[in-house]
């Protein structure tokens, strides 16, 4: 159940820094900033994860920033060994579902505006 209102839950607030961003800001430029904002921020909690996953520190602490991770987090086999490939290839999927998350985030914005314009 947290694997699916965890997700909704970050958008929402993902959102609303998107909104912030939005001002006198077009379309391409807003997702670029919201591309840019959640993928340092997505990309900083993975390569702390795995750092502390190579340290062998990781604990039940961490199961919020791993929210952070979820949609991509499902496309990696049950027992994923973590390499530096491996690695690589999850930032690149955090990468490219950033790039998602920040076009869902402005296309529900650009709805938003509509309606209030009307």
């Amino acid at each position: 159940m947290i694997s699916i209102v965890a997700p909704i839950l970050l958008f929402l607030l993902f959102l609303g820094l998107v909104g912030k961003l939005a001002q006198g800001a077009s379309r391409r430029e807003l997702w670029f900033r919201a591309t840019a904002l959640i993928g340092a921020i997505r990309l900083g909690v993975l390569s702390f994860l795995l750092l502390l996953h190579w340290r062998e520190a990781l604990g039940l602490w961490a199961i919020p920033l791993m929210m952070v991770l979820l949609p991509e987090g499902f496309l990696l086999p049950r027992n994923h060994v973590w390499t530096p490939g491996s690695a690589v290839l999850a930032g690149a999927l955090v990468a490219v579902g950033s790039g998602l998350w920040a076009g869902a985030a402005v296309s529900v914005l650009r709805l938003f505006r509509r309606r209030n314009e009307d």
